[in-house]
């Protein structure tokens, strides 16, 4: 787990182009509600911010 991994939040999204969950792998179609992790800085290039659909988002979430 790096530094910066307590300080990612969620937030909710409409799908502007085909994202991919990556958590179920289900595809995330356009106009449909997601989410996406989020960092109130400039992430670092090694940190990798994930996209989660609406049901995996929730999950995660709790």
């Amino acid at each position: 787990m790096t530094k910066y991994e307590n300080a990612k939040y969620l937030t909710k999204l409409k799908a502007k182009i085909r994202h991919e969950c990556h958590q179920c792998c289900k595809y995330i179609e356009v106009g449909e509600f997601y989410y996406k992790e989020r960092i109130d800085m400039r992430p670092p290039l090694s940190l990798i911010l994930r996209e989660f659909c609406e049901r995996c988002g929730i999950e995660q979430q709790k």
